[in-house]
């Protein structure tokens, strides 16, 4: 199935995937065999009801897991549930953060937004005190899109087939999450989406046991932003007791926004508004849309930026805020801060090579990535010849690139490969974590090559739905394919329970890394010349 195949239907059949009703986590009516039998589990804040799948999987959906953010809780720390009487229904998915479409293929529209969105999903095999592995996920999105309870995520196949628990978790997104802006003073952390998957851990802790779960063997994961979170948490000390295991899937580097972008965002959000400066704290009261249209102006700007620090440090992400973060978790990690957590830790080896997704999100990047300007952005920052010789050694690792696949390649790794093995270095003298890279190369419609995302239906075992095969690989699962699936699966739920993985230990002299792809090996310090080409520059 090639891209001119599917081209007319490929934009419908990408949301037809990845919405919740394609992989039987409808948003709309609840089937009969999900009604009866309906299991029950009881919570600190009261009793929900769920569904049995026809797996015999139990689902629960929508469970609040703290208070709604709207109203006097805007732009403040999350707030305990209030406890309720009786059942609770977690028949449906709970609404998700309010958010725009970035790529304007209307996604996340066909959800149900709004402020009262700090809630997750749970699949466990049995409800009983056996005391399973947790698997935590946080998705990614940018920090301004996505939601736990897209279909991509259903942790059915991993509940059955590898006996664990898996929670998938909402956290408040992009101007309501991520404000550039504290609004309630400068004790009050602006880092409201960590904080938020603070909360959801915590949940787990006081909550999981019911639901079969093991609260001492809790691996928190993420993708992408997700994995900036789960990144981040190893140098929150709040943080510690909540997991005991970490896996961040495409972590980007791991800075902050500092005070001069922090100023220059909030100047932007209240002129998109038609708001002087004196005017912030109306923000609290102003409707959610006003408050996203607003985002969308500023966020758009900081995507067509060409400066590579600004490509590091976009609008409505973390925010140095003196509170969550007094430093750059990067800069933590590098005066050996990151906490001793066993750690697998990764990234896919094309993630910004250009996509038909990509460019569709970002119409710039074919041009920011183009040599001389490229060059010459990055130039201004490490130095025009130490600049040259990067691309130099590129080059010659690989030959037959284009000149914006070479750009791809380097940003991949200045973004997402050098920091990921930042944090696996930290962690190599107490032999505590585990290097992985995703190389297998999809060729769907809407992804290619091994970009960003390409591994997600690979460790949710989502390969199985053809739609999700269509969109992700071209063409239905073969046996390798999905034996490739069925491998990292095994990886995340053995690290989940036992906090091991089953090649050696990361380390600075033999850097082991188990690359995943249709022959999956083992190599010392894959592409080490170009990794070497970064030291001193990338933390």
């Amino acid at each position: 199935m090639n891209e001119t195949e599917v081209g007319p239907l490929s934009r419908r059949n990408f949301l037809a995937t990845m919405s919740a009703g394609a992989l039987a986590v409808s948003s709309g009516t609840v089937a009969p065999w999900q009604r009866d039998p309906a299991p029950t589990a009881t919570t600190d804040a009261g009793v929900v009801r769920g569904t049995l799948s026809p797996a015999g999987v139990a689902v629960f959906r929508g469970v609040p897991y703290a208070a709604s953010t709207e109203g006097r809780n805007r732009f403040r720390p999350p707030a305990p549930v209030t406890p309720w009487t009786g059942v609770r229904d977690a028949l449906e998915p709970g609404a998700i953060a309010p958010q725009n479409d970035d790529d304007r293929m209307g996604l996340f529209a066909r959800y149900r937004q709004g402020e009262d969105c700090l809630n997750l999903n749970v699949w466990t095999p049995a409800l009983d005190g056996a005391k399973r592995p947790v698997v935590v996920f946080m998705h990614g999105g940018g920090f301004t899109t996505g939601a736990g309870s897209l279909g991509l995520y259903d942790g059915t196949i991993l509940a059955k087939a590898h006996d664990v628990v898996v929670v998938t978790i909402n956290y408040r997104l992009g101007i309501l999450g991520f404000p550039p802006f504290q609004l309630h003073g400068s004790d009050v952390s602006s880092n409201l989406g960590v904080l938020d998957a603070m909360a959801a851990l915590e949940w787990v802790q006081r909550n999981i046991a019911a639901f079969g779960g093991d609260p001492a063997r809790v691996l928190q994961c993420g993708q992408s932003a997700g994995a900036m979170i789960s990144a981040a948490l190893g140098v929150i000390p709040d943080a510690a007791p909540l997991y005991q295991r970490a896996a961040p899937f495409s972590m980007q580097a791991l800075v902050t926004l500092d005070r001069e972008r922090q100023a220059r965002f909030t100047h932007e959000v209240l002129a998109a508004l038609g708001l002087g400066p004196k005017a912030l704290p109306t923000l609290a009261s102003l409707p959610v849309a006003d408050l996203l249209r607003a985002q969308d102006v500023v966020r758009a700007q900081g995507i067509a930026a060409i400066d590579p620090e600004d490509q590091m440090r976009w609008p409505f992400s973390f925010n140095h805020d003196g509170v969550t973060f007094r430093d750059d978790p990067a800069t933590s990690i590098a005066k050996g801060r990151y906490r001793n957590v066993p750690t697998l830790i990764g990234a896919t080896t094309e993630e910004l090579l250009l996509s038909p997704a990509q460019e569709r999100a970002n119409p710039t990047a074919r041009a920011r990535l183009a040599q001389d300007g490229y060059l010459a952005a990055l130039g201004t920052h490490i130095g025009a010849e130490r600049a040259a010789s990067i691309w130099s050694t590129y080059r010659a690792a690989y030959p037959d690139a284009s000149e914006l696949e070479v750009a791809g390649l380097m940003e991949t790794d200045r973004l997402y490969r050098i920091p990921a093995l930042r944090i696996a270095e930290s962690l190599a003298p107490r032999h505590r974590s585990w290097s992985y890279a995703m190389a297998y190369r999809g060729t769907g419609p809407v992804f290619k090559g091994a970009h960003h995302a390409i591994d997600l239906p690979f460790w949710f075992g989502a390969l199985r739905y053809p739609q999700v095969a269509a969109i992700f690989l071209g063409h239905e699962a073969t046996p390798e394919e999905t034996a490739l699936s069925g491998a990292m699966q095994r990886t995340l739920v053995d690290f989940a329970r036992d906090g091991r993985a089953d090649w050696a230990p990361y380390d600075a002299i033999r850097r082991t890394t188990k690359r995943f792809d249709l022959a999956i090996t083992v190599e010392s310090d894959p592409q080490g010349a170009t990794r070497k080409s970064w030291e001193g520059l990338v933390r």
